[in-house]
């Protein structure tokens, strides 16, 4: 085929034209989402995650999953090549034969019978080729491709997937420690103001009826401290397991939640990328539109069942035999070659051809209609994630200003203290209500930060797949 110069310069623009385009997407994505997520600011969360890719169950099985798409492939275009085979015996056998009775009856020591004994090695070789198939073989090479391509996204989507729950589940965990630092204070406080009760029933100034109260609230929260502790713990057992880790170091996690960094416009952004982009930006989309591919190519191959399909094979056979009669022995050796060409022409199978072809028709409305409502399903949770995003985030600010008010109630309680207006139950107090507004600041920027990781993945740019190949996610 012969391209003028004229030819080659469109294509050359074209593809020049989707490549900058590409780029271009690219540049944008990466200027929306770079430096906004939990690990960019959590170094341990970071080297979690790399060790999630490389030791988790959950991707080592994908991997095999995708191994498995290729081993299928090569046994499916091993269809293109030459079949050959071979065959050994060795036979043997016998036939007694009757002879006629001559006239006059048998001579003595005249055989009745005949027996015929052969025996000796048969050993061939057989080699066949398709022909023509109708592109049959090509057409399910092909779809071996696509499923190879399904396995990749789906490996890609998995580890997207595990990185949402590895980060939700390290953002929990710096939760729990906040409230664990503020149990521990609590009950801290409790046992001091028990021990000065203890104190004033040995000097007799409390009647032992009135510690009946503290010690079982000492008791309450102790085991209450207890149980929170063991759930701690449990959840860092839980998260290693899931990264594949045998364990991981409590003080990997911090007391805070890094603050929320990304444009006030970038949720919108993303919105607009993906009603530009369309559903196929995320890896459902992806692989839906894959399997609409595969769909075509199964249609292809099902009305090829009631047209001819021709082969050519070749056979080689030796072998050595002995017979032996009653009066003879026979000793043959024989070699034999042959070629053929044949076809096979199923002219009429009852419809089920027909059948076979408007299921397959059927099959792809279906993926066609489940790609319609997954555009719908992700249109919608992208405008509603959009807006809690924008709630989260002013709930977050409401936080924060209340926590500079409890941060200047705990310097003016100090201060009055200093100057013995108040008493150290006062600054007790204040500083408790300090790191309950504490907690509530780090549920609140755990509420936005995992809003916000959850647009990135809905849309599938997610900043964590650059640690796989770009052919899994592209």
């Amino acid at each position: 085929m012969i391209f003028s110069a004229k030819t080659f310069s469109k294509r050359f623009l074209i593809l020049l034209t989707l490549f900058l385009a590409g780029f271009c997407r690219a540049q944008s994505v990466g200027l929306v989402v770079e430096g906004t997520l939990p690990e960019d600011f959590l170094p341990d969360l970071k080297v979690i995650l790399s060790s999630a890719l490389r030791q988790s169950p959950q991707m080592v099985a994908n991997e095999i999953y995708i191994a498995q798409a290729e081993f299928s492939r090569i046994g499916t275009a091993a269809q293109r090549l030459p079949g050959l085979s071979s065959s050994a015996s060795y036979a043997w056998s016998r036939i007694t034969t009757d002879l006629p009775e001559p006239i006059g009856g048998f001579r003595p020591g005249q055989p009745a019978t005949n027996q015929d004994v052969a025996h000796g090695p048969y050993y061939g070789l057989s080699l066949s080729q398709n022909l023509f198939t109708w592109y049959q073989v090509t057409n399910q090479v092909k779809i071996a491709d696509i499923a190879i391509k399904i396995a990749q996204k789906n490996y890609a989507e998995a580890f997207m997937g595990l990185a949402a729950t590895i980060r939700g589940q390290y953002l929990g965990l710096i939760f729990q420690k906040v409230s664990l630092r503020n149990q521990r204070f609590s009950l801290n406080q409790t046992a001091r103001l028990l021990a000065l009760d203890e104190e004033r029933l040995r000097t007799g100034s409390m009647a032992p009826a009135e510690l009946i109260q503290p010690r079982a609230g000492y008791a309450t929260a102790r085991l209450a401290m207890a149980r929170s502790e063991t759930l701690y713990t449990s959840s860092l057992r839980r998260l290693a397991r899931l990264a594949g880790l045998e364990s991981i170091n409590e003080e990997a996690i911090p007391l805070e939640v890094p603050k929320w960094s990304a444009a006030p416009d970038a949720p919108a952004s993303l919105a607009a990328l993906f009603k530009r982009d369309g559903v196929e930006m995320t890896f459902q989309g992806q692989v839906n539109a894959l399997r609409l591919k595969e769909a075509d190519l199964n249609y292809k191959n099902t009305s090829t069942r009631l047209l001819p399909r021709f082969a050519i094979s070749a056979n080689a056979a030796k072998y050595n035999s002995q017979t032996v009669t009653a009066t003879t022995i026979i000793q043959q050796a024989a070699f034999s070659t042959s070629a053929s060409i044949g076809g096979t022409w199923t002219i009429f199978d009852g419809f089920a051809t027909r059948a076979a072809k408007r299921s397959a028709l059927a099959g792809k409305r279906i993926l066609e209609q489940q790609q319609k409502n997954l555009t719908a399903q992700v249109t919608d949770q992208l405008e509603t994630t959009v807006q809690f995003i924008g709630f989260a985030a002013q709930t977050l600010e409401m936080t924060e200003t209340a926590r500079v008010g409890y941060v200047g109630n705990v310097d003016r309680v100090r201060d009055e203290f200093k100057r013995g207006s108040v008493t150290e139950d006062a600054v007790t107090t204040s500083l408790m209500q300090l790191y309950a507004q504490d907690a509530a600041v780090v549920s609140a920027r755990i509420e936005l930060m995992s809003r916000w990781c959850e647009l990135v993945s809905l849309v599938g740019v997610d900043p964590v797949l650059n640690q796989l190949p770009a052919r899994y996610v592209h």
